[in-house]
């Protein structure tokens, strides 16, 4: 999910009210004697606009901040978790080359052995008959 949608789910609350708050809501012009009263209030209601969007976007950027600092905060923690993992890697894959090693030795081991037992055998089985024969 792309990092900007969180931060959209969280602003679109506020865009309707900075947009109603644009939008001001001027009287009708009833008389041309009361131009200047009506450009008073028009002039009143935009400075009631801009001081609402003002604030709404203020909240906005603090909001904003917020959801940076947690995605930043996530992604270090993201990484020094893979770099963890990255180390486990290696020194598992360590172990299993010394644990390879270790096999490969005890299984040159096990065929000298078997060899000496098998000259072992061979052995007694000489003295066995030499000891049978008669002399």
């Amino acid at each position: 999910m792309p990092l900007w949608i969180p931060a959209l789910k969280a602003a679109l609350p506020y865009v309707a009210s900075v947009v109603g708050s644009a939008i001001p809501a001027f009287t009708a012009r009833k008389d041309q004697a009361r131009t200047n009263d009506l450009i008073s209030q028009q002039i009143a209601e935009l400075q009631q606009a801009v001081t609402a969007n003002a604030g709404s976007i203020r909240l906005l950027a603090q909001q904003l901040e917020n959801t940076l600092k947690a995605v930043e905060q996530g992604g270090n923690a993201l990484e020094r978790s893979l770099n963890e993992s990255r180390e486990l890697l290696v020194r598992h894959e360590r172990l299993a080359a010394q644990r390879e090693q270790e096999y490969a030795q005890m299984q040159r081991t096990l065929r000298q052995t078997r060899w000496l037992a098998l000259g072992a055998l061979a052995t007694a089985l000489l003295a066995l008959l030499a000891a049978l024969r008669p002399a």
